[in-house]
């Protein structure tokens, strides 16, 4: 009777570690964004003055999924550098993601805030894929653009790649 017992209860918990399966929902985190990317676009500035080329970026952030759902409010600084300009940026937006497996697709959909080379105000857009390494960090590849206007007129184009790193510290 023991070695019956023994054996049931050996069973069950195998039997409950076989069923368990890793989460990829991101309900309930808080991430960290780091990223990496390129940048081709223009800026014309109220004067007439045109800054125009590519850059290559670096994204830090962050992301807060909306409770009962895996979609997440995300924002992230960004800073350009190339031929001796520095481009400062604060994105901020919505993250829709299409998927619960490792492997998922999403939208953004946000505003930006250009301070230099000059100041401007607008709407980005962008798409992606990313893929889940584990429950906790993802890598994600994106297209997205951007329009703005203030001090200047912008408008550009990126590709961006990077890592999100999560904590479900919120469930």
């Amino acid at each position: 009777m023991n070695r019956v017992f023994a054996w049931s209860i050996f069973a069950s918990l195998c039997g409950g570690a076989a069923l368990a399966e890793d989460r990829w929902d991101h309900r309930g985190s808080l991430g960290l964004l780091l990223g990496t990317g390129y940048e081709v676009g223009e800026t014309r500035s109220t004067s007439g003055v045109l800054a125009s080329g590519s850059r290559l970026d670096a994204d830090l952030g962050g992301t807060y999924a909306l409770p009962g759902s895996n979609d997440e409010i995300l924002m992230f600084l960004r800073g350009g550098f190339l031929g001796g300009r520095v481009d400062l940026s604060l994105t901020g937006g919505y993250r829709g993601y299409f998927g619960l497996d490792e492997f998922k697709t999403f939208f953004d959909a946000g505003l930006s805030v250009h301070a230099t080379p000059y100041w401007s105000v607008g709407p980005r857009v962008g798409l992606g894929v990313q893929y889940e390494f584990s429950p906790v960090v993802g890598a994600y590849v994106s297209l997205a653009g951007q329009l703005g206007a203030g001090n200047g007129v912008r408008y550009d184009a990126e590709v961006t790649t990077g890592l999100q790193f999560r904590s479900f510290l919120l469930e």
